[in-house]
């Protein structure tokens, strides 16, 4: 082979690599040069930009006659740089680049490439180079020579071992096996002639460069055009599930731009439209045109708040087929990217019915509270008439009793015992009536607001003892065991005396007339309640007892346990319902446990007040 040739073939692929390595450099660039591993690539890409240009050098040398030394510096300088830049990219992929043999390698080529600038000068590390017949060049090396290329040579060695012993990468793999192959060939005879460590480190930079690229761009962007597809098949479907929702909506749907142009609609808009105000509408056409001006004036307000960004709801009356109907209509600004308002939407659904339903509850409601305001007055002013009766109603039964006493006592002075037992009876029977009488009033001036309490400072034992006095009869006559207990440190109470004699002579004569033949018992103590002192009295009997559905009614006025009740011991119904009330007016309350068959339990509880006001 001649000499032009052969650097003809040199120069043609030292030029192609240093060209590849530009435009290779140039996407990188483009692509991103401020992230990391594009930085390494770039400077990957530089050495064999170096290389090859040296290397182009040389052959142009060869073919000129000029001086070749320069040259060879640099394509030397460019295989020690070369050889530690493969390493490099090599212990990045692989995770080693902060190991120490790495910090070591780059130390001992640090030191190799001065000892190389130091020595090539004084040519004590290649020597007698020249041009040789073939159209290349050739050198002697000396045995530093030797020393420092074979340093070289064993970083490309190194980074070949870490590539096939740590990296998982095929394409790592075969650039460092490439590189390697390519290096060793400058050492036979049949390749040296020929740029193969230019051409085999341009390679192995396109290889680089493909991969980047194409896990750092070309893969995401065809992965971006994936989803873009997967996202268009996605719309789609979202627009025909919307469409067909809309279409099959049993109400108004449409949409208009800021010129009120229908952008779009349903066929419930156009059929109700069309019914209402005798107007075909479609899309692309105006909103109102078309549409008397009397029509269109309720609407205008609610166009004009939309597009003020107001989202608007409201009942409008139109006219369908002679009939007045009544629609409920909601319109919402639509708004772009920047907050514009370009248009609104509108959704009406007809609510008549609902709304006629909805009158009639109302006007339904005012009637029942307009009867119960009847009713309430009709009440308040027969609680008053009773209350106000108070006096006329007992004025006549004192004076019935305490004639029947004067009789009584007058016919047991002249023995007339016959007539004695019957003015008995008045007596009984006339106490009876105004006893109920009584509770008929107290009733009365509980509902009307008119009763009072009277409060004194109350010795709770001496009040008991006294309650027992009076109670012992009716609570014995049915051959009752009654049992008082009454806590020694119960001491005085701030309250209604009277009210708390009469509820509790009310619970006694209830226990009485419910128990027969058993035990019945009062128990008075204090208890603190939520930091509060209470008197609580317990009356307990092991009479007749009262069922849940019982105990649920037992305090309402006028009613008693049940019908056979009411016959079997009589009674009004009210002395438990005013015993409660008695109790709340003084700050507490009257609770019950019972078990039918068992007996029952009552419990009054009321503040205890120790401190008396002083009059003013």
């Amino acid at each position: 082979m001649t000499l032009l040739p052969l650097s003809l073939i040199g120069i043609a692929l030292t030029s192609t690599a240093a060209i590849v390595n530009v435009a290779m450099s140039w996407l990188v660039i483009w692509q991103g040069w401020r992230q990391p591993r594009n930085q390494q690539l770039i400077a990957y890409l530089t050495v064999g930009l170096f290389w090859s240009v040296n290397v182009l050098l040389i052959y142009i040398s060869v073919v000129l006659g000029t001086w070749i030394k320069p040259f060879v510096f640099g394509n030397g300088l460019a295989i020690a740089t070369g050889s530690l830049g493969l390493l490099w990219v090599v212990a990045s992929h692989v995770g080693r680049a902060q190991s120490r043999a790495f910090m070591g390698a780059v130390a001992l080529w640090v030191v190799v490439v001065v000892a190389y600038i130091v020595l090539f000068p004084r040519e004590l590390m290649v020597v007698n180079i020249r041009a040789t017949a073939v159209g290349t060049i050739t050198y002697d090396f000396t045995a530093w020579g030797y020393v420092v290329f074979a340093v070289g040579y064993i970083l490309f060695f190194w980074a070949t071992y870490w590539a096939w012993r740590y990296s998982t990468e095929s394409n790592l793999r075969l650039i460092t096996a490439i590189m390697l192959v390519g290096i060793l060939s400058i050492l036979v005879p049949y390749t040296k002639p020929y740029p193969v460590g230019a051409v085999a480190f341009t390679v192995t930079g396109v290889l680089l460069t493909q991969a980047h690229l194409r896990k750092e761009l070309f893969d995401p962007i065809l992965q971006l055009n994936e989803e873009l597809k997967a996202t268009n098949v996605q719309l789609v479907q979202s627009e025909a599930n919307l469409r067909s929702l809309i279409s099959n909506r049993r109400e108004s749907i449409w949409s208009v731009d800021q010129d009120y142009t229908i952008v779009t609609h349903n066929p419930y808009f156009a059929a109700a439209f069309h019914a209402a105000y005798g107007v075909h509408k479609t899309v692309g056409d105006h909103l109102y045109e078309g549409v008397a001006a009397a029509l269109v004036a309720p609407w205008l307000p609610l166009y004009k708040r939309v597009e003020q960004g107001e989202s608007v709801q409201a009942e409008m009356p139109v006219v369908v087929d002679g009939r007045t109907r009544i629609f409920d209509v909601t319109l919402n600004p639509i708004r772009n990217k920047a907050g514009q308002i370009t248009g609104f939407t509108g959704l009406s659904r007809e609510i008549t019915e609902r709304y006629e339903v909805a009158r009639a509850l109302q006007q339904a409601k005012e009637e029942a509270e307009a009867a119960r305001e009847e009713a309430e007055t009709a009440n308040r002013a027969k609680s008053a008439f009773l209350a106000n009766m108070s006096h006329e109603l007992r004025t006549p039964l004192n004076a019935i009793i305490g004639y029947s006493e004067l009789l009584e006592e007058e016919v047991r002075e002249e023995g007339l015992e016959t007539y004695a037992a019957d003015l008995d009876k008045i007596k009984t029977s006339a106490r009876l009536l105004l006893a109920l009488i009584n509770d008929v009033l107290d009733i009365s001036k509980i509902e009307a607001g008119r009763m009072e309490l009277y409060v004194e400072e109350v010795d709770v034992a001496q009040m008991i003892d006294e309650i027992v006095i009076t109670i012992m009869p009716q609570v014995t006559q049915n051959n009752n065991q009654f049992s008082v207990r009454c806590d020694p440190r119960i001491g005085r109470i701030y309250a209604d005396e009277l009210k708390i004699k009469q509820i509790l002579n009310n619970l006694l004569n209830n226990a009485a007339k419910f128990t027969c033949k058993g035990g019945i018992t009062l128990l008075a103590e204090r208890h603190a309640h939520k930091g509060t002192q209470m008197l609580v009295v317990h009356v307990s009997d092991s009479g007749i007892g009262l069922t849940a559905a019982q105990m649920a009614k037992i305090f309402s006025p006028f009613t008693q346990a049940d019908s056979s009740t009411t016959r079997r011991y009589g009674g009004t119904g009210l002395g438990l319902a005013i015993s409660r009330h008695y109790a709340q007016m003084m700050g507490g309350d009257i609770t019950v446990q019972s078990e039918a068959g068992y007996g029952a339990t009552f419990t009054l509880s009321i503040p205890i007040q120790q401190v008396i006001p002083t009059a003013e």
